[in-house]
């Protein structure tokens, strides 16, 4: 009925982020849970997801298990059997799932080997670059223990978790609905629409038990992480019998930012929503998007005024097209879906309202636009580890001062205290430095 599904689904990880599935209806249960880790830092470490359709036959329930691990957790080595220049790097490696029952009985058993590649060494390295295997197992309904372990072949390193996971009956007597997946065809959807040039992917899910000719209602809306809905519809539509196909089209320009997904179904007297939570990868993801208006003038140390102002006289999504633009011209790598340059602008963005903090937002003081422009020191009048960001005082109390120290750059910042704030006492030593319209990585 479905022959081929499983093929045309592209589960991904969106800018930093983390999938979780939920329903707000109490007769369906979360899918899983996690009882039991052991992931060390030096071990592939993994994210679980698993999303729960029925299975092909429609007797069955259809689990679909995804790891999702970064690629500074894995081991890469030289490629050494490909000319292509995108797999200069690969790294190996093998899954295993085990499903067993109330009874500790294993009832199914699987061990599949993955590849995943990189462009260059500085590729492997990154947090933010994510690679993922998937699989699938039919089940008839019911609740089972798991284990699931994904292993580094070139090193050997081995994480797992345990847990339970709870496979729903689909084809019982009342109505309900799947969990969301992230498809980048729809052509198994008899009378879909054909792709157009601005999809760019679809949410697809299912929609079980509403008999054939009945009248059912469906609301969903794509929201950003700012609480702006970005799509949004509302429609009737008449059951086609026991099994309903349903799907949501994601521009590319949505794609382009972070956003949940939320799916009501009305029938009769009840509803079911499923929301697709798609949380960005990293903490200052979400900050540039919770407060986009100070985002954007947080890009004082890399963008001119005019470009600044340009920007902030948009509204909507004409400005939130800017926005991405701008940093889209920054990035190191446009032919991946993580932007280096504003990851770790904003990541220094964070760490400076932190630590210099005071009656201005530490991005906006003198020690902040330095950390913002030039990153950690290598001293600060002592080794870093040690002294961190905090003030030597004299021993007799006369101004303090701190000294950042820029070994690769072979400068040095002085900072001395004025009033409650820190001012960069050596400026014209300097000047050429934070001048430009660029940090130093």
């Amino acid at each position: 009925m479905r022959k081929g599904f499983f093929q045309t689904i592209l589960l991904i990880i969106l800018l930093s982020q983390i999938c979780q599935t939920a329903y707000t209806q109490e007769s369906t249960p979360q899918i899983f849970e996690v009882t039991k880790k052991n992931l060390e830092s030096e071990s592939p470490v993994f994210a679980l997801r698993m999303f729960n359709f029925a299975s092909d036959s429609l007797k069955l329930s259809k689990l679909y298990i995804q790891l999702n691990f970064p690629f500074n957790n894995l081991q890469f080595i030289r490629n050494r059997d490909t000319d292509d220049d995108l797999k200069k790097f690969r790294s190996d490696f093998q899954a295993t799932l085990t499903i067993s029952d109330s009874s500790s009985d294993e009832i199914e058993y699987k061990r599949w080997k993955g590849e995943i590649f990189a462009s260059d060494f500085k590729e492997t390295k990154l947090e933010e670059k994510y690679g993922f295997t998937r699989n699938s197992v039919e089940l008839k309904p019911g609740e089972y223990n798991f284990k699931i372990e994904l292993k580094d072949l070139e090193t050997q390193r081995v994480s797992d978790m345990e847990g339970t996971v709870r496979l729903a009956d689909y084809f019982s007597e009342s109505f309900t609905v799947s969990n969301l997946l992230f498809v980048n065809s729809i052509d198994f959807i008899e009378g879909a629409e054909p792709k157009k040039d601005n999809v760019g992917l679809y949410v697809y899910y299912e929609i079980y038990n509403i008999p054939k000719g009945d009248s059912a209602s469906l609301e969903y809306k794509v929201e950003l992480v700012n609480g702006r809905v970005q799509q949004r519809k509302v429609e009737s539509f008449a059951s086609v019998g026991i099994l309903n196909k349903k799907y949501i089209i994601i521009s590319k320009e949505t794609l382009s930012l972070n956003f949940d997904v939320n799916v009501t179904v009305h029938y009769k007297d009840d509803s079911v929503s499923v929301l697709q939570q798609l949380a960005p990868k990293s903490q200052q993801k979400k900050f540039v998007y919770e407060d986009l208006k100070e985002s954007i003038e947080q890009l004082l140390y890399i963008a001119d005024k005019d470009e600044i102002k340009a920007i902030k006289e948009l509204e909507g999504d004409e400005q939130i097209k800017a926005f991405n633009q701008f940093w889209k011209s920054k990035d190191p790598t446009p032919e991946t879906n993580v932007n280096e340059y504003l990851n770790e602008y904003y990541r220094r963005v964070l760490i400076a309202n932190d630590k210099f903090k005071g009656f201005i937002p530490g991005w906006k003081t003198q020690m902040g636009m330095v950390f913002i422009k030039l990153g950690h020191p290598s001293y600060i009048d002592q080794p870093l580890e040690h002294a961190m960001f905090e003030p030597s005082q004299g021993l007799f109390g006369e101004k303090r001062r701190v000294i950042w120290l820029y070994q690769m750059l072979n400068r040095k910042v002085v900072f001395e205290l004025f009033g409650s704030d820190y001012r960069i006492s050596n400026y014209n030593e300097v000047f050429d430095l934070l001048s430009d319209d660029d940090i130093r990585f």
